[in-house]
């Protein structure tokens, strides 16, 4: 719903079925080059058939409050909210915030968590205290509608090529960037992306 070319509301509707995942699912996620699990919490990632143990390739967008579902994954990219319900720490700060993602890599075994603060920009934790700041771009009248799933694909589209969490980050920061300037649901191109970089630089 926009009022003057800004968004004020959103309304989903769905129709939630009884859908059960088949045998023919199952593969060898090994032969992938990057794996994206965009979670929206409707069960499938629940059932006994999948798991994360030994993969290297994994990169989720949760939305589970409890991140054990993704243990074992190398990437996952909560935003604010979900960090606190997940951590139950109160965030208030980058060190809250630090200390939070911290004991989310402890206690699931992910390598890194790139948490998104909107327009605050990310912060990327991994093992062994690595920590960075990337700032947000200003954006005027930002529609974040589908920001989140701009982040993950460009996110896990630069780390398949590059294997730099930092520069992976920063690229998904710019094609959020992009995208939150557009109205709806939009997506952007290497084309945009790499001349906004170039301009950003």
């Amino acid at each position: 719903i926009y009022s003057d070319g800004k968004q004020v509301a959103r309304l989903d509707t769905e129709k939630i079925i009884n859908w059960q995942p088949d045998s023919e699912m199952k593969h060898d996620y090994n032969d992938y080059d990057i794996i994206i699990l965009s979670d929206y919490n409707k069960g499938v990632l629940n059932h006994p058939w999948f798991s994360m143990n030994n993969l290297e390739n994994v990169i989720v967008d949760p939305k589970k409050d409890d991140f054990s579902h993704y243990s074992q994954a190398n990437i996952i990219t909560p935003n604010l909210n979900e960090l606190q319900r997940a951590s139950k720490i109160e965030i208030n700060d980058n060190k809250s915030l630090v200390n939070a993602c911290n004991e989310l890599i402890q206690e699931c075994n992910f390598n890194y968590i790139i948490a998104k603060k909107g327009d605050k920009g990310m912060t990327i934790v991994g093992k062994d205290n690595f920590v960075k700041h990337i700032k947000a771009h200003p954006v005027e009248n930002p529609d974040v509608t589908g920001a989140g799933d701009s982040v993950v694909a460009a996110l896990s589209l630069a780390f398949a090529k590059t294997n730099d969490i930092e520069l992976s980050a920063r690229v998904s920061n710019d094609a959020a960037a992009l995208v939150v300037d557009k109205l709806g649901t939009a997506t952007v191109t290497i084309d945009e992306i790499n001349n906004y970089i170039s301009i950003d630089e």
